[in-house]
This record gives C-alpha cells, structure tokens and sequence, in this order.
C-alpha cells in the first residue's frame, strides 16, 4: 500500500511526515517539529524500555504521542536502513481504516535522522478517551455480550482482509463511546499466502484468548461468539504467551 503525504525536512536533517488536514493547524505542526519537549510537557500515559507514551492537549483537541526508542545498538543499526516504527504505525492505521478497521486516526510522524541514517521515531494520533477492554470487563464485573461482539466483528474483519496483528492483547482494544479501537499498529501485517495468514492468525485469536485464561465468563462467551462468526479457536497449539 503507497502512501502519499506531505513531507516536511526539517532545518536540523529530521524528516516529518503530515497528513493533509492538519497541515494548517500551527500547535500539530508545532508537535512534530519539537516532540521531545512536548512529550515531556504531557501526562505519561506508559514508559519502558522501548516506547515513551504521552497525552498532549492542544486548542485542536487532544492527541497522544509515543516514542519509538531503540533498546540496543544492534536494533538502533537495523532500524537504522530500515522503516521506522512509528512509519510503521502510520501506515497501517491508514491500511486498517481502508478496511474500515476502527483505531484512532494518525495525525504525523517523525524520524530523527543522522544523515541519510534513521534513528529515534514519533508517531501522533487522535487520542480517544475510553477503556481498554480488560480494564472494562474488571469495572462491570464482565464483559457484555454486544461489547464481546463488537471485538470479534473487528477481529473477523481483519481475517476477511487477511491482516493479522501480531500481539493481538485485550489491552490493545480500546472501548471509547462503547465502540472497540485498535491501538499499536506497528506489527498489523496483510498476507498474500493464505497458508501463512492462517497460521499467523490462529496465533493472534489465541493470543487474545490467553487474556482471559483466568476469566472463565468471558473466555467461554468469546469461544461461542468467535465459533458463531466462523473463526476457529486451535486448542492443539504450543504457543507460550507472556502474563500481563
């Protein structure tokens, strides 16, 4: 998929990246000419190793920002010749809303340059005010049945565009005005071969299913609604999935 948008070079050899409708708001140009200042500015949303996340408000709305670090100089050398994370999620955000796939809409990013090397990249998005879906289901006690649903329309849809996500976690799927969203873009891939989609998708369904290892309501729902709209949960796979 070729993207085509506004490409700023910036004074000091960095390059930022606009899409067209926000060109003319000063306070977003603003944010991707100095994001390290800015994200110190806003409210820490998340921070480790590999990625900085901030809340940034603005006269044009609120928006999150997230750096993209590199944790080695291995990495810091790949990344180097290769797409930044943050081109990664902005892409793929534009991908997924062409699939009519919800996650919230990219505004920009930047990659620092050295030369014609890349290193430490942003990406900004519009940020949506919800509740990760774990977090939802801990709040009300479980999740509701149309909640659950909409997950696994948004998961089917994927499926039927051949798109899988990698790291396919409750915690990426944000319900903002009861509507699920997916966030951390960055891994989405779409697969022409159909044998690797398959199995790079019973992993995602899986994945997402480990979530809720420990929550027999919701892990019996999902197997039920994910049978009903024709998706196969593998119980014969090895996969070893990190505890969140």
């Amino acid at each position: 998929m070729k993207l085509s948008f506004p490409k700023l070079l910036l004074p000091d050899g960095n390059v930022v990246y606009l899409n067209r409708e926000y060109q003319a708001l000063s306070d977003i140009v603003g944010v991707l000419q100095r994001p390290e200042g800015y994200l110190k500015q806003g409210k820490i949303l998340k921070q480790d190793p590999t990625s900085t996340v901030s809340l940034i408000e603005m006269e044009s709305g609120k928006y999150v920002l997230k750096q993209h670090k590199m944790r080695t100089r291995w990495i810091a050398l790949k990344y180097s010749v290769c797409n930044t994370r943050a081109y990664k999620c902005w892409k793929n955000t534009h991908m997924l809303h062409s699939y009519q796939v919800p996650t919230p809409r990219s505004v920009g990013f930047v990659e620092k340059r050295f030369g014609p090397f890349k290193g430490t990249s942003f990406y900004l998005y519009e940020y949506k005010d919800g509740i990760d879906c774990h977090l939802l289901s801990k709040e009300q006690g479980f999740l509701h049945v149309h909640q659950a649903e909409a997950i696994v329309k948004v998961v089917k849809r994927l499926k039927q565009n051949r798109l899988t996500f990698r790291d396919m976690k409750a915690t990426n799927f944000i319900f903002s005005n009861d509507q699920p969203f997916l966030i951390d873009t960055h891994s989405v891939k779409q697969h022409t071969v159909q044998h690797h989609f398959l199995r790079r998708h019973h992993r995602d369904v899986l994945r997402f299913m480990h979530c809720w290892r420990n929550s027999p309501r919701e892990k019996a729902l999902f197997n039920e609604l994910f049978e009903q709209h024709g998706i196969k949960v593998l119980t014969n796979k090895n996969y070893h999935f990190p505890d969140e």
